[in-house]
């Protein structure tokens, strides 16, 4: 996917939550779409060209973005957030999965639990505004290092 497909789709995303395409948005958007996991803001600063913007400025940038529904906010076990977005269409539902060892929290395919949760909120006529599904445990990764050093 080329850079100009990355921008276009960033920028569609940010006017359909009714945003301005500022510069910060798209670069953060854009390093977003990159990174294939749910990132730390402290990754998205370290995934954007030196000097974009700052700290401050990142923070309020994603905050901006997942109260608008562009990119998604999850909490970590560790007592941070991890962000997450698709190129393709910004969020789509669905679970994560946080590994305790290393801190990399992995996005998963929609399960039938998140269903099971809608339709029991169709059942009791409630409107659910936010379901946050996080696994934690052991990456396969992590995983494997323990076995080896067992």
């Amino acid at each position: 996917m080329t850079d100009n497909h990355h921008t276009a789709g960033a920028e569609q995303c940010l006017l359909t939550a009714g945003l301005e395409a500022t510069p910060n948005r798209l670069a953060a958007l854009r390093a977003l779409h990159g990174m294939g996991y749910a990132a730390s803001a402290q990754e998205v600063l370290e995934a954007l060209p030196a000097g974009t913007m700052d700290r401050v400025t990142l923070y309020r940038t994603l905050d901006t973005l997942a109260a608008r529904g562009v990119i998604s906010k999850t909490s970590a076990a560790d007592r941070s957030f991890r962000y997450c977005s698709t190129p393709e269409n910004g969020i789509t539902p669905h679970c994560h999965f946080y590994c305790r060892k290393c801190g990399r929290m992995h996005c998963l395919a929609p399960a039938p639990l998140e269903q099971w949760a809608m339709h029991t909120a169709a059942e009791h006529n409630v409107d659910v505004q936010r379901i946050e599904i996080r696994l934690d445990g052991l990456c396969a990764a992590c995983s494997k290092r323990q076995t080896d050093h067992s």
